[in-house]
């Protein structure tokens, strides 16, 4: 039997979701990937998300999160105008969504990874934006008709594999990878993750505005730290050491 969700939970969801910031940033190409991330034999992470860029900045999010969001609000809707208490069951929900997103913002040269973390939408810098370490390869193959070059690179004890074609030469690609002469078509590192290009919707989403939910800025040991919280308060009712969730302001 699936499990319900009331209605104050929904609507405690739906505040927290749909909160944007605003930017004076239009899209001037966006790029559909599929993502999915594999652990231990387990699929954990199947999601299509979404690139969007601008002048400024670019924006790497989960369209299997918008969709639930869409769901809620419709629920929340339909319980308005029926006075009837609204429901939402496990398979409302689409399973394995990828939940971080990835602001790259070109003018501090930063890559920003946000996360949902209890009532908070939280972030940390995760990386610098740099064409430097990237290993190009003579090696191409075509991927989904389009023709792409092999590069390598090894952070720590990561190595990635991506794909990349100098048809769109815009240093850009999912997650927060960056900096090869050309869009990233197909990435894979030894984690487990894995994206890959499906369309490009340059002429559809071009001329709107990036909208990127508002969220707080804190250090990993502050995000470590909410998430430490926030699983106590679920499984125990009460923060972590007693103390709140730990955060800093913009």
């Amino acid at each position: 039997m699936y499990r319900k969700i009331s209605i104050l939970f929904s609507i405690l969801l739906l505040s927290l979701t749909t909160a944007f910031g605003q930017t004076a940033d239009v899209i001037s190409s966006s790029y559909r990937y599929h993502v999915s991330f594999v652990d231990k034999g387990k699929t954990v992470v199947d999601d299509i998300c979404q690139l969007d860029v601008s002048k400024n900045q670019s924006y790497f999010y989960s369209l299997g999160n918008e969709d639930r969001k869409k769901k809620i609000t419709e629920a929340f809707v339909k319980a308005q105008q029926t006075g009837t208490v609204a429901t939402l069951t496990s398979k409302d929900y689409k399973k394995n969504i990828y939940r971080y997103s990835t602001i790259k913002n070109y003018k501090s040269k930063q890559v920003i990874v946000s996360e949902r973390v209890s009532s908070q939408q939280l972030a940390i810098v995760q990386d610098t934006l740099s064409s430097k370490g990237w290993m190009i390869a003579k090696e191409k193959k075509v991927i989904n008709n389009i023709v792409c070059y092999k590069a390598e690179i090894k952070k720590g004890d990561v190595i990635t594999t991506a794909w990349f074609t100098t048809s769109i030469p815009l240093q850009e690609g999912p997650f927060y990878y960056y900096g090869l002469p050309g869009l990233i078509v197909s990435v894979k590192n030894s984690l487990g993750w894995e994206a890959q290009l499906e369309n490009s919707n340059a002429n559809t989403n071009k001329g709107k505005i990036i909208k990127i939910p508002r969220y707080t800025m804190v250090s990993e040991k502050q995000l470590d730290k909410a998430k430490k919280n926030a699983k106590a308060l679920a499984e125990q009712g009460i923060y972590s050491n007693g103390d709140k969730v730990e955060k800093v302001k913009n």
